[in-house]
């Protein structure tokens, strides 16, 4: 939301998240700027610009959403969307199965989605709901010291809600698990024993029907 206000100062932004605390840091971190709790399908109004980073893989229904965002736009509006998509990198292959696991009780706890279709499925979807559109992948590789380091990269993202719900002990015990698994699936890359994880982005973007 800053961002976009240094590209635009004179626009009218709105920064919304379906999380309280969320908003509140916003607020806080950024008293200038205008923030609301709100989810992305209850959004209300018409907009020049819906720009989503890195948020709507936590909203279910993509099939549906993005339909709805694309209504929301003015006559010469644009969606713009940006995704991770590391569903089968080993890292989180890895979460995935330890968190299945009984140890944790995690079946009882009713966590957020956090996943995508695939770029085929959303090149449908945007060419049903807009007059024109791209879709494009991006991969970056990040270069980190340790395994442990790959631990803290999705700490306070992947990890967030297992940990949120577990105490002090069992985010030991369970972090712990992670990193063994890590390091059998994962080896370092020589001269600098380093670590190099894809992370996958699939962007976005698309005009409503009718625009030229």
């Amino acid at each position: 939301t800053a961002v976009l206000r240094d590209i635009f100062p004179h626009a009218k932004i709105l920064g919304i998240d379906s999380s309280a605390n969320m908003i509140r840091k916003a607020k806080e971190t950024h008293s200038g700027l205008d923030f609301a709790v709100c989810s992305a399908e209850d959004l209300t109004g018409s907009y020049d610009l819906l720009f989503s980073n890195a948020c709507l893989q936590w909203i279910p229904h993509h099939e549906t959403l993005i339909p709805q965002l694309m209504e929301k736009l003015t006559e010469h509006g644009v969606l713009a969307v940006q995704m991770p998509m590391n569903f089968n990198e080993p890292l989180f292959r890895i979460i995935r199965e330890v968190s299945s696991e009984s140890d944790w009780n995690f079946e009882n706890v009713c966590f957020e989605k956090n996943d995508t279709l695939s770029p085929e499925e959303y090149f449908d979807i945007l060419s049903s709901c807009s007059s024109s559109f791209e879709v494009w992948e991006t991969v970056y590789y990040h270069a980190l010291p340790s395994h442990e380091h790959l631990i803290e990269w999705v700490r306070g993202t992947r990890l967030r809600p297992y940990l949120d719900v577990l105490d002090d002990e069992q985010k030991v015990a369970f972090e712990r698990k992670i990193l063994s698994g890590l390091k059998e699936a994962i080896s370092a890359s020589p001269p600098h024993e380093t670590h190099r994880p894809p992370s996958r982005r699939l962007h976005g973007n698309g005009f409503p029907p009718g625009q030229r």
